[in-house]
């Protein structure tokens, strides 16, 4: 009756896990982070065409059999479950996208972490050996002034004697004097390397303390997305689950029966097609023995079964009733004394010996099961042959089912208040 609801469980979480790795990819490809080649080789994209495709929502109607897809109904639980996968999915959409982008800047922060690094190193290094350079500098600058107080320092009784030697003299004075301020250019340039390395390295620290906050930070992000969605992606399959349980018990629009039961007598109409029996002769039947199934407060399961068991009256034989010792020993009906009309159909134990059926192919044959009882009720009713879609034969058939030409009645005009739903 249900779609496998491992298969889908896998193929939706394929699909988005698929979709979530492209969008890391085409990212990565703008920012620069991998090169377009080697995307495009564990790209998903063609693997992708063969996954389901469309919202969560969509999956979860998908999981209905496929004729039922098409069906409205409504009910509160119907809504909650509605509610829950919409949201559900929302969750999961928007943590995985937080994750996704937080990945993708912790690949681009490590990469940026590792400049700054790099240039702390660099201008460390250049700090260093322009200082060393400052250093010799300063030491040739020494050297040089030494030189020239020792060659070059003068008395008034020291004075050049004749007009050669005071040109000499005036020569080396010039080319100390040169030397002098080419050495101290190159030491002020020195020097001002330092600072600029120095100004520069606490720049990088500065860059690379904000970038290793922006770590932390954003693998909090991160982190706190994926305990997110460890808990919302395995709880996505449950909840697709119960959408569709909540779809099958919930009230076809326009009708006062539940989808399991619309499903039910719609089946058991298709298995006898040969007598042309219509399954809204099935339903006028299931609500006059038992509103569809909730006689007595009780409910259809998503598989058909009702909860609790519906059990007529005994059959004892009172006035106006019929006596039927009993023929189960309380297997249907519970009671080792009398029988007792059971299920949605209710059916005689005796009689359910006779025409038992298993509507809904799971092996067992079932009198408080809609798809089994309704079944049973096609196939009780086409022992008169074909054309019950004929008046006469029809109204002979239901006779056989109670002989009352009321309970005919109540039949055949609930069964017409229900064409509309075809």
């Amino acid at each position: 009756m249900s779609a496998n609801p491992h298969t889908t469980r896998s193929a939706f979480s394929r699909s988005t896990r698929r979709r979530a790795v492209a969008v890391v990819l085409a990212a990565a490809i703008v920012a620069g982070l991998v090169a377009p080649s080697a995307a495009q080789e564990d790209s998903p994209a063609s693997d992708e065409a063969s996954q389901p495709s469309g919202s969560a929502l969509d999956v979860a109607r998908s999981l209905l059999p496929e004729h039922l897809r098409t069906i409205e109904a409504s009910s509160a639980a119907l809504s909650q479950a509605t509610s829950r996968v919409v949201a559900l999915e929302q969750t999961i959409l928007t943590n995985r996208e937080i994750r996704d982008v937080a990945s993708l800047q912790l690949l681009q922060l490590a990469t940026d972490r590792e400049q700054q690094r790099t240039a702390i190193a660099t201008q460390r290094s250049r700090r260093l050996e322009a200082g060393r350079r400052a250093e010799d500098l300063r030491g040739e600058l020494a050297e040089l002034a030494v030189a020239a107080y020792v060659g070059g320092g003068r008395t008034a009784d020291a004075l050049p004697l004749n007009a050669e030697s005071a040109s000499d003299s005036g020569r080396q004075q010039v080319m100390v004097d040169a030397v002098d301020e080419t050495l101290r250019a190159r030491l002020a340039a020195a020097e001002a390397d330092v600072v600029d390395a120095s100004q520069k390295v606490e720049t990088a620290r500065t860059e690379l303390g904000r970038i290793v906050a922006e770590v932390h930070e954003t693998t909090r992000r991160r982190d706190a997305a994926e305990a997110i969605l460890i808990d919302a992606e395995p709880a996505m399959p449950a909840a697709q689950e119960r959408y569709r349980d909540t779809f099958m018990v919930a009230t076809v629009s326009g009708s006062d029966m539940s989808v399991v039961a619309f499903d039910a007598y719609r089946t058991a109409a298709s298995s006898q097609a040969s007598c042309r029996i219509h399954w809204t002769v099935l339903a006028g039947i299931g609500r006059v023995e038992s509103r569809h199934g909730t006689y007595g407060g009780a409910r259809p399961q998503s598989d058909g079964t009702t909860s609790p068991r519906i059990i007529g009256i005994t059959l004892d034989g009172r006035p106006g009733i019929a006596t039927i010792t009993d023929t189960d020993g309380g297997a249907f009906d519970g009671d080792r004394v009398y029988d007792r009309a059971v299920g949605p159909m209710q059916f005689i134990p005796g009689t359910w010996r006779t025409a038992r059926r298993d509507g809904n192919g799971d092996g067992r044959q079932d009198p408080h099961s809609l798809y089994d009882a309704a079944a049973a009720a096609a196939a009780y009713l086409c022992r008169f042959g074909g054309g019950l879609d004929h008046g006469g034969r029809l109204n002979q058939a239901i006779l056989s089912y109670n002989q009352s030409q009321h309970y005919v009645n109540e039949v055949l005009r609930y069964g017409r208040s229900y064409a509309h739903l075809e």
